[in-house]
């Protein structure tokens, strides 16, 4: 038994650093895994119409609300005050569960302007559409009945499209918004939705940041803790939330089962408060990391500022399956 102790200390120890950095500031998100709230806190609930909880997500029908259809399904979150349209990032999981005969939406930024949109070709591609009726193609494509991550960034009038953290597009324009912050599942230009399951939308700032980390709440919490990751298991991205009673020296680190550190997620100083940070199996929107399906440890040691104190460690585990 001793021996099987100082094994697990050993592989939470020792290994090779890998860090990750990534400049957003998360200003909404919508799980979509129960309810229509904002995890953030920053934001009201979406509005959703015919859209049941299934899979993890909300089920799109593919029915569009034209001609005042009661059957139509509509998801669109409420006007986002902080949202920088100047740069920003939108991403949302997937899954198209019938073929397609035209083009339809994952998500759409904006109603009156819809300024920009994640969309599926019936080929199986993916596109970006901009202002309203103009379209760019790619050559990457999704699969049927299969989950993935649908994400466009826009920062210096160049927009990216990615799909899976692959990049499919990247097109140069300025972008005609109308200070229109609404993201929704509904191309009210196109008169489309697609049919299939949505979770997990998340918009962010692009900015000075140097980290997507979240102080969640402003209220301190009493004790510390550190939360199970969610979704569990991913693939290839999911979030990690801890919360500190104690202003205090903290680090987040992953850790394969042999013990080897493949990210630093966190290594500073950080106010009492609620935390939550994004881990990319793919290495974000830097680096090289390609992790393998697998049992991954996430470990949290917070060194408090006070003396006497004590140091607070915790390690619990995720998988990866892709």
């Amino acid at each position: 038994m001793k021996n099987k102790y100082f094994i697990i200390i050993a592989i939470l120890i020792f290994g090779i650093t890998s860090n990750i950095t990534i400049a957003q500031q998360l200003i909404a998100h919508y799980p979509l895994s129960s309810n229509a709230n904002d995890s953030t806190g920053n934001n009201p609930p979406m509005t959703m119409i015919n859209t049941p909880f299934l899979d993890g997500g909300i089920y799109c029908n593919g029915i569009y609300s034209g001609g005042v259809n009661p059957n139509y399904s509509h998801a669109i979150t409420p006007l986002l005050p902080n949202l920088n349209l100047n740069s920003f990032s939108i991403s949302a999981h997937f899954k198209v569960i019938e073929p397609l005969t035209e083009i339809h939406p994952v998500f759409v930024g904006g109603q009156s302007f819809r300024w920009v949109a994640f969309y599926l070709a019936p080929d199986g591609t993916v596109l970006l559409k901009y202002n309203n009726s103009n379209y760019e193609f790619s050559n990457v494509h999704y699969i049927l009945n299969q989950w993935h991550l649908a994400k466009i960034t826009y920062k210096d009038s160049t927009a990216d499209l990615y799909l899976d953290d692959t990049l499919a597009i990247s097109f140069n324009f300025a972008l005609i918004h109308g200070d229109d912050k609404e993201v929704g599942i509904t191309d009210l230009a196109s008169g489309r939705v697609f049919k299939g399951i949505l979770r997990d939308l998340k918009i962010y700032n692009l900015d000075t940041l140097t980290t997507d980390i979240k102080r969640i709440e402003y209220v301190n919490p009493k004790l510390f803790n550190l939360n199970q990751n969610y979704p569990n298991p991913f693939n290839p991205s999911t979030m990690i939330s801890w919360q500190s009673p104690v202003s205090s020296w903290q680090t987040m680190k992953v850790y394969d089962v042999l013990g080897n550190e493949v990210a630093t997620l966190v290594n500073e100083y950080k106010p009492a408060g609620n935390y939550e940070v994004e881990f990319s199996a793919k290495g974000g929107s830097v680096g090289s990391l390609q992790l393998a399906s697998g049992i991954y440890l996430y470990k949290l040691q917070v060194y408090p500022a006070v003396s006497g104190a004590g140091i607070f460690v915790e390690t619990k585990k995720m998988m990866l399956l892709k």
